[in-house]
C-alpha cells in the first residue's frame, strides 16, 4: 500500500443460507421477523497495535420466501448431492471508502481487524478482506 493514496475496503463473505443465519436481527424481534441482518466492522491497527480507523457496515442475506426456497432446493437436488452446487450466498460489503495514510511509520497500518457482530451466532464458509486503489487525476 503507498501512503497519501485513498483506498476502499471491501469484505468478501461466503456465507450458508442456514436458518441460523437467516434467523440473524435485532433481539428485540422475535426470531420469525428476522431477515439474516448482521455487520461487519473492521479495525486498522499499526505496528504500535494503535487504531487508525475503524468502520462499521450492514449485511444482509437476500430474501427468498419458504416456497421459493423449497422449490429451489427440489431442482437443484442432484447439483447439491454431488457437490457441484451449495447454499450459500456470497457478499462484497464495503466497510471503508478513501482511506488514505501519510508516509510515517505511525501512520501506516499493519493489522486488520475484521469482525461480524452477532459473532456467536453467524456461520461463515470463508471471509476475504480486499483493498482497492481509488485513482484519481491524471498520473
Amino acid at each position: 500500500m503507498m501512503s497519501d493514496q485513498p483506498y476502499a475496503a471491501f469484505v468478501e463473505l461466503d456465507l450458508p443460507r442456514s436458518k441460523n443465519n437467516l434467523e440473524l436481527g435485532p433481539s428485540l424481534r422475535p426470531s420469525s421477523d428476522c431477515t439474516g441482518n448482521f455487520m461487519v466492522s473492521l479495525s486498522l491497527l499499526n505496528p504500535s497495535n494503535v487504531t487508525l480507523a475503524t468502520s462499521s457496515r450492514p449485511g444482509i442475506l437476500t430474501y427468498t420466501s419458504p416456497l421459493i426456497s423449497t422449490s429451489l432446493t427440489v431442482l437443484n437436488a442432484p447439483f447439491l448431492i454431488t457437490g457441484f452446487k451449495k447454499e450459500s450466498e456470497t457478499l462484497l460489503i464495503p466497510v471503508m471508502e478513501r482511506f488514505e495514510f501519510s508516509a510515517s511509520r505511525a501512520s501506516r497500518p499493519r493489522y486488520a481487524f475484521v469482525e461480524i457482530i452477532p459473532d456467536s451466532k453467524i456461520q461463515v464458509y470463508s471471509a476475504k478482506l480486499m483493498f482497492v486503489a481509488q485513482f484519481e487525476g491524471i498520473r
